[in-house]
């Protein structure tokens, strides 16, 4: 299996997931994960909007699309912005759920492989 198809295919399910999770907690229309904890809202808006994001950049690697880089550049930005308001959150004493930040770690480091993996399939001359 090429390369490609696998990480396309890795896009396509992490984004499923990210949609399924973040809208259950933030509809409250499952009950399978719903828990007690203490989940920003700000990041689940955020998983919310890129996942559908995930789908897009997904599509991109399978055909080798050239805009499959500044969509995944645009997740991985969001990602790392996510990451600096919850470092804020965590450094004013408010309440977090350790697994948001081990979260956010897993999310910042698969979207790097996917956009390094565009980088260096991107027939972009820079």
């Amino acid at each position: 299996m090429k390369l490609k198809y696998l990480l396309s295919l890795v896009a396509v399910i992490f984004g499923l997931v990210t949609i399924f999770a973040s809208s259950s907690v933030l509809f409250g229309y499952s009950d399978v994960l719903e828990k007690e904890g203490n989940f920003p809202s700000f990041i689940l808006w955020v998983n919310l909007l890129t996942g559908p994001l995930y789908l897009l950049a997904a599509a991109g690697l399978f055909y080798s699309k050239r805009w499959t880089l500044p969509v995944l550049t645009g997740i991985l930005l969001l990602l790392i912005v996510n990451l600096g308001f919850l470092i804020l959150l965590i450094t004013t004493g408010q309440d977090y759920e350790l697994e948001t930040l081990g979260a956010i770690a897993v999310r910042i480091a698969l979207t790097s492989v996917l956009t390094f993996f565009a980088f260096n399939k991107s027939t972009i001359n820079i």
